[in-house]
């Protein structure tokens, strides 16, 4: 693990910006980070990171950041827009020094206010300052990056059409899938997709990060696992290859 990497600064509404409604949304920065690392090892640099239930963008900020040369480009989406907006809020802190100050500004703003504030506040200012060098350094290597608003079954029509995969390589899959507590899922079940991302070729990688009752009705065939994860969840991974 990068010795950058402070999974405690990560954590839901702390260093990240955050919309109104996604308190209840918790996705932990190591579990986020662990999927980010598995799912470089096998893109070797040359796969298409997409995260399709984006949330505050936890997975491509990190990814950005910290992998800024494991991945070919970096797509994320999310059903609801106010998700899509803070997403790419968060892209462009980790990977725009302007963007990263202004955010820095911000917090510094939140001191004061008490002691644990102060204390709390100074702290993510601090952290956020040591990250500078890096987010400068991130920002001088250009990767393609995207975020729109979708349905992740109806998102990936679009990350697998030809003119999409002509001058890239293929998908990988990574995210935490919405599970009510403030996170629904918009659409067909969750089963549902991911069978679809099976039958998608241009797919070579899923990770998905769900409940332990949703990942007993994910897809059973030889190409997946499922593990237990963090706080009692499981991942369910696919990989088409190798």
């Amino acid at each position: 693990m990068d010795a950058d990497f402070d999974p405690e600064f990560f954590a839901h509404g702390r260093l990240l910006w955050r919309f109104d409604g996604s308190d209840a949304v918790r996705f932990s920065p190591r579990l986020a980070w662990g999927m980010i690392a598995d799912a470089a090892e096998c893109s070797g640099g040359t796969g298409r990171l997409w995260d399709p239930f984006a949330g505050a963008g936890l997975v491509p900020a990190l990814a950005r950041l910290f992998f800024p040369s494991e991945f070919a480009s970096i797509a994320a989406s999310d059903a609801s827009p106010e998700a899509v907006e803070t997403t790419a809020k968060n892209l462009a802190l980790v990977s725009d020094t302007e963007a990263a100050k202004k955010r820095l500004a911000q917090v510094t703003g939140l001191r004061g206010q008490n002691p644990k504030s102060d204390r709390r506040w100074g702290e993510v200012a601090a952290y956020l300052s040591s990250l500078m060098p890096r987010i400068e350094a991130v920002s001088n290597k250009a990767l393609p990056m995207r975020v729109e608003c979708a349905l992740a079954h109806e998102h990936v029509q679009l990350l697998t059409a030809p003119e999409s995969t002509a001058d890239a390589s293929d998908l990988f899959v990574v995210g935490d899938a919405p599970y009510g507590k403030g996170s629904q899922l918009v659409g067909p079940p969750l089963e549902a997709v991911v069978q679809g991302w099976i039958d998608e070729p241009s797919i070579a990688y899923v990770d998905v990060a769900c409940t332990q009752d949703q990942a007993r009705s994910l897809p059973r065939e030889p190409r997946a696992s499922l593990r237990p994860a963090r706080a009692g969840r499981a991942r369910w991974t696919f990989v088409r290859r190798g």
